[in-house]
């Protein structure tokens, strides 16, 4: 099978800047029904499998791979892309592997100013719906050197699926499921003014007492 799948891909073109232009000028790009994979190494990049980085185009697909960095770079070059319907595999360097189901992703870029509005679905114990929106200004792509205003939206997360036996105040957590909504500052690598709503539901703790 192969480790980048890609179906269809459109690419629209401004027709009155392409005339004044007298050149093609390409205003966004429209991915669908895609399946990529990302893994973790060990130096703690994610690497996509498939996908070629600059100047290995000559090796083979399973040979290929390309940081997440260098092409969240490639695409600030573009002036908008808009993903519907990708399977996003990922594992970390300590084995743990999950599946996202992207329903939409939309990456635009106008001048220093980037924005990425997607909705997707999460396999775990429970299909998690997600909603996210991230902005931030500046050429910088790092997580850990930029400064954006981050939305966030999960509903129906299974608390046992990421914290499974988190203890706090004399109890370990067993099972529950929550729906949450946060809006934050993301600053280098760190949360700030983060403000939230939640609501827990089916809710079990065992004391440690």
């Amino acid at each position: 099978k192969p480790v980048l799948q890609i179906n269809q891909v459109h690419l629209l073109f401004s027709i009155p800047k392409s005339v004044l232009a007298r050149r093609p000028i390409l205003q966004g790009v429209v991915i669908a029904g895609a399946s990529v994979h990302f893994d973790e190494n060990a130096r703690g990049e994610w690497v996509i499998r498939g996908f070629p980085a600059i100047g290995d185009i000559g090796k083979k697909p399973d040979e290929l791979e390309a940081k997440f960095i260098d092409i969240m770079h490639w695409l600030l070059k573009l002036p908008k892309l808009t993903i519907n319907d990708i399977d996003v595999g990922y594992r970390s360097r300590h084995n743990v592997e999950r599946l996202i189901s992207l329903h939409h992703l939309k990456f635009q870029n106008i001048g220093d100013t980037h924005q990425i509005i997607g909705s997707a679905l999460l396999y775990q114990a429970l299909r998690t719906t997600v909603t996210v929106a991230v902005r931030w200004t500046g050429s910088e792509v790092d997580p850990l050197r930029i400064k954006a205003g981050v939305y966030l939206y999960a509903k129906n997360l299974a608390l046992s699926e990421w914290w499974k036996g988190l203890s706090a105040y004399g109890y370990s957590l067993d099972q529950g499921k929550i729906d949450v909504a946060i809006w934050a500052i993301w600053d280098r690598g760190v949360f700030q003014q983060i403000q939230s709503e939640f609501n827990l539901n089916g809710l079990e703790l065992t004391s440690l007492s």
